[in-house]
C-alpha cells in the first residue's frame, strides 16, 4: 500500500513537471502569438491533466481502502507507519508545490489570453467602425475630455 502511494506520487511529480514546462512554453507562445504552437500543445496538456486526475483518484482509493479520508493528515498518518514515510511526505509536498506552480502559470496564461483577446476585439471594432473615433477632425484625441471649439459644437 505504501509503495503504491509513493509510486503514484512519483508519477504525478513527473506529470506535474511536464505540465509546468508545457505551461511555460504556452506562455511564450501566447506572448509571441504563435497559435500553431498553442494548438499543438493543447492535446498534450489535456492528456497530462487526465493523468494527474487519475493519480489523484488512485491515491484517494488507496487511502479509502485504509479507512481514511483523502487528506494531508491521512497521508501523514500513513507515512508514520511506512518504512519510507519521510520520502512519501516529501513526494506529496513536491507534487503539491509543483501543482501550485502550474496553477499560477495557468492563471498568468489566462490573463495573457484575455489581454490578447481584448486587443484583437478593440482592433476589430475600429476596423468595423463600431468604435468611437480615436481622433477628432483636428487630429486630437477624441476622448471627450478635450474641449471642442464652439464652432464645432
Amino acid at each position: 500500500m505504501h509503495a503504491e502511494l509513493f509510486e503514484s506520487l512519483q508519477h504525478d511529480r513527473q506529470h506535474a513537471d511536464e505540465l509546468h514546462a508545457l505551461l511555460l512554453r504556452e506562455q511564450q507562445a501566447l506572448r509571441d502569438r504563435q497559435l500553431s504552437t498553442l494548438q499543438e500543445e493543447l492535446g498534450r496538456k489535456q492528456f497530462l491533466l487526465s493523468l494527474l486526475e487519475s493519480g489523484s483518484r488512485t491515491r484517494t482509493q488507496l487511502l479509502q481502502q485504509l479507512g481514511l479520508p483523502a487528506t494531508l493528515n491521512s497521508l501523514k498518518k500513513v507515512a508514520q507507519d511506512a518504512p519510507n514515510g519521510e520520502q512519501l511526505l516529501e513526494a506529496a509536498h513536491e507534487v503539491d508545490t509543483r501543482l501550485r506552480e502550474c496553477r499560477d502559470a495557468n492563471e498568468l496564461n489566462g490573463r495573457l489570453m484575455r489581454a490578447s483577446q481584448n486587443s484583437v476585439n478593440q482592433l476589430l471594432s475600429v476596423l468595423r467602425g463600431q468604435e468611437k473615433p480615436l481622433y477628432n477632425r483636428y487630429g486630437s484625441n477624441a476622448s471627450g475630455n478635450n474641449p471642442r471649439p464652439l464652432s464645432s459644437a
